[in-house]
């Protein structure tokens, strides 16, 4: 899902910190950390859109991607104490997703999503 627009983008990670700080606590399912994941996903594809990727912006959508892909693969998921396993064939690799992985992915994309908010507002206002 490709979202576009900044109000859209910052929703997006709206939805992903809300999932993350109160959803999460709540419920105490590793599966939402997936979820916090793919809002970020959504919001970092969007700003893509408006503007070139930064190596830094494209560093973390490569990695919610990877992780998106391998939940998709795999053949063993598994939820251990509030963490996801998401684990290869035989179990070779092993990606643990856990709030503390996924609390920084969004905490980093949040900073660039808002920066990239900032300077599309500046533009704007500029145009004006």
């Amino acid at each position: 899902m490709v979202v576009s627009g900044l109000s859209a983008i910052v929703h997006e990670v709206q939805l992903a910190e809300e999932l993350l700080t109160e959803t999460f606590h709540m419920e105490h399912d590793p599966k939402v950390l997936l979820q916090v994941v793919k809002h970020t996903s959504n919001a970092l594809e969007g700003a893509a859109e408006i503007t070139a990727l930064s190596k830094k912006m494209e560093a973390l959508r490569a990695l919610c991607a990877h992780i998106l892909q391998e939940f998709k693969e795999s053949p063993q998921v598994f939820a251990r104490k509030e963490k996801l396993a998401i684990a290869s064939e035989g179990f070779e690799h092993i990606e643990i997703l856990n709030e503390e992985s996924v609390t920084s992915i969004l905490n980093e994309s949040k900073e660039l999503i808002y920066q990239l908010t900032k300077v599309m507002t500046c533009q704007t206002q500029q145009k004006a």
